[in-house]
Parts: C-alpha cells; structure tokens; sequence
C-alpha cells in the first residue's frame, strides 16, 4: 500500500473520529462510523 494511500485512510479515520467527539460520542464502532453523516455539524 502506498504512502499517500495510509495518509489519506488516517486522515479519513482522524475526520470521523474527531466528528464523533463533537457529538459527544465516547465510542464509535466500524458500523456507527459507516451509517454518519456531516449533514448535523
């Protein structure tokens, strides 16, 4: 796998992750993280 491809998936991982704090999420799993949207922030 290339660089820029791991740059990019951590980068998406970091997004999502810091949108569930701002929600107030303590846990997010793999199935919460793939059904959210940005559409509330």
């Amino acid at each position: 796998m290339a660089a820029n491809c791991r740059l990019t998936i951590a980068a998406h991982i970091l997004t999502w992750l810091a949108l569930a704090h701002r929600r107030g999420t303590e846990l997010l799993t793999s199935d919460q993280s793939s059904v959210m949207d940005d559409s509330a922030v």
